[in-house]
């Protein structure tokens, strides 16, 4: 609860200090309070925060789910961070986690700060043939 406190008032430093305070007297970390440590550092662009949590949850052995990398995707689209977006969309599918829309509008508003039209083009076409080929099961 606090951790998403410190998220809705962007206070995404005071985020990862509770962080460490339950890692020092041994409360368990969960996605949960990683998931709204990464929305926290999202909320205030701090992308390579979210990257930072993002490892340290597979450190620990959590699975990041959709919330962990459509936030740390939101960072990098705040941060002009267009290759890191499509990297972590990548690494999305790979791990058999599906992107949803605000993870691709995300990367894709990415590809657009970054003048890349061409990726962002690729990548639509991408998603349009996915969501087809969920319609055909």
């Amino acid at each position: 609860a606090t951790i998403s406190a410190c998220e809705k008032c962007e206070q995404w430093q005071m985020a990862l200090a509770s962080m460490s305070i339950m890692r020092t007297i041994f409360v368990e970390v969960n996605v949960i309070s990683q998931s709204a440590a990464i929305s926290a550092s999202e909320k205030c662009s701090q992308w390579q925060r979210t990257f930072d949590l993002l490892t340290v949850m597979k450190d620990v052995k959590l699975l990041p789910g959709v919330i962990s990398y459509s936030a740390s995707i939101g960072a990098c689209e705040k941060g002009e961070q267009w290759q890191k977006a499509m990297g972590l969309v990548t690494v999305m599918l790979n791990v058999g986690v599906l992107p949803h829309v605000i993870a691709y509008n995300s990367t894709l508003s990415a590809c657009e700060k970054g003048g890349q039209w061409r990726r962002a083009l690729h990548l639509l076409k991408n998603l349009t043939l996915a969501t087809m080929a969920l319609d055909d099961t």
